[in-house]
């Protein structure tokens, strides 16, 4: 890592981090501490005068994290190619998968104590430093899960960097598996649910409709969407591309909720945080902040309109998948639960491999990200709801100036009237005429007043004396 040279304080408005000399940084490939060059100095916020050396510090500190980090590709380290699953399937299911996963390209130890340097350099007294100061740790602790795949010290790491299924949520004992289950018995195991309905697209008409759909919002903005043989998931966004997985073939419905979900929250949020006058690193997916994006992106389908009940279906069935794992069943009884629930066994396989990836596919110790996306959609909700109420309905608007967290909300709306920090350009159309989103978010604020049980009974006794639901025709099915 080559940082630049940091600016020297400015008197009476910055202190030495550390005394004395630093010391020689020891010749390439020997073994020792790993020091930025540009020495132990932090700037502080400056009291009154020039903020610029200030601004500058944050900047090339957050420009040394986007370097370093670089390399550091979670998704790309767990990745399981094709082969495995077409092996899996040609030996029927009966044994488990044979997984080898590609070493590091890089010396984690090495890039951890990089991280550590630039943490020791930054004041937890800051509020602006300390969001790049937990950055930092972050990535810390993800080199260490990645160390360990296939082992329960990954699974302890993915459980501090995603949450899991028994995490409350906020001021709540409700937790996660708690709103999974609660879904999986209203919306039943999906076997009602007729064929999406239109025409199937393949992988290239989608990248074209997409990008159409893109140019019109993206404006300004160089936003690729393209077909790739490399892709695990249906789609993935990167930091100026959009890739969408060769060979899969696509229901409207499902391009219409990849819209909102890749591009207008994980493109729009990587384009504004590049935006950022000195934290650039907010256009990278760091992992302190993958949670909530993955949770903002849910939310932006069900703000449009485009979640469907198939699509909660499945994200219900991961969250489920993973806490079979952490009771301690193996990928094989997880594969077959959701067979015999009457998914095809290449659905089944999918849903498996996004919970075993990286961890012991005996049991015990699955990849725990894939409960992010119901859970935090669950805190945008409330977050947003709790913002109607105390017409705040404002703050929205900054949980898309980048990768960001709920906690880094006031930091944020303080900065962004001091210039640090840059209100978003790209928000998606839902946001533009946000008068639908208040007005649900105030009903449902009183919802709390409403007790539920005594209105069920009501209902309950009413829909009794109705006639049994009709079979709706042939290709009017929902």
């Amino acid at each position: 890592m080559k940082p630049p040279v940091a600016p020297r304080p400015s008197p009476g408005r910055g202190r030495k981090a550390g005394q004395g000399k630093p010391p020689r940084t020891p010749p390439k490939g020997a073994a020792g501490p790993v020091r930025p060059r540009w020495g132990e100095v932090c700037v502080l916020p400056p009291r009154g005068g020039s903020k610029e050396p200030y601004r500058s510090f944050l900047r090339r500190i957050s420009m040394a994290l986007v370097r370093t980090q670089k390399e550091i590709r979670v998704l790309k380290a767990l990745h399981w190619p094709d082969a495995v699953g077409q092996k899996f399937m040609a030996r029927k299911g009966l044994e488990l998968p044979r997984v080898e996963y590609a070493p590091l390209p890089f010396d984690s130890r090495r890039k951890a104590a990089e991280f550590r340097a630039i943490e020791n350099l930054l004041d937890p007294g800051d509020p602006l430093q300390c969001i790049l100061r937990d950055t930092a740790a972050q990535y810390r602790e993800v080199l260490g899960m990645l160390e360990n795949r296939g082992t329960k010290r990954f699974y302890d790491a993915s459980c501090r960097l995603y949450g899991h299924p028994l995490e409350p949520f906020a001021g709540q004992t409700t937790r996660n598996i708690d709103l999974a289950r609660h879904l999986d018995r209203i919306l039943g195991n999906g076997a009602h649910l007729a064929p999406p309905r239109g025409k199937m697209l393949t992988a290239e008409e989608t990248v074209a409709l997409l990008q159409r759909r893109f140019a019109r919002v993206f404006r300004g903005a160089r936003v690729r969407v393209e077909v790739s043989t490399q892709l695990t998931a249906d789609a993935a966004a990167g930091a100026s591309r959009i890739r969408i997985k060769k060979g899969r073939m696509f229901a409207r419905e499902t391009v219409n909720y990849l819209e909102q979900h890749e591009g207008y929250v994980h493109m729009a949020t990587t384009l504004n945080g590049s935006r950022q006058p000195v934290l650039p690193i907010l256009s990278k997916a760091s992992p302190r902040a993958v949670r909530i994006n993955e949770g903002l992106a849910v939310f932006s389908e069900w703000a449009s309109h485009t979640m469907t009940v198939r699509r909660m279906r499945r994200l219900v069935d991961r969250v489920l998948a993973i806490r079979m794992a952490e009771e301690g069943a193996d990928f094989l009884q997880v594969w077959r639960s959701f067979v015999e629930r009457g998914e095809a066994e290449g659905a089944a396989f999918d849903i498996a491999r996004r919970v075993f990836r990286g961890g012991d596919l005996r049991g015990k110790a699955p990849f725990t990200k894939d409960a992010s996306y119901l859970g935090d959609f669950l805190r945008i909700y409330n977050f947003t709801r709790v913002a109607a109420k105390r017409r705040r309905m404002d703050l929205i608007a900054l949980l898309f100036c980048g990768k960001v967290t709920l906690q880094d909300i006031p930091v944020l709306s303080r900065h962004a009237l001091t210039g640090e920090v840059r209100r978003p350009r790209y928000l998606p159309p839902w946001m533009r005429n946000p008068d639908w989103l208040t007005a649900h978010m105030a009903v449902s604020s009183f919802l709390d007043d409403v007790r539920m049980r005594g209105t069920e009974d009501f209902y309950e006794d009413l829909f009794g004396q109705c006639a049994p639901p009709a079979e709706a025709p042939a290709g009017e099915k929902d």
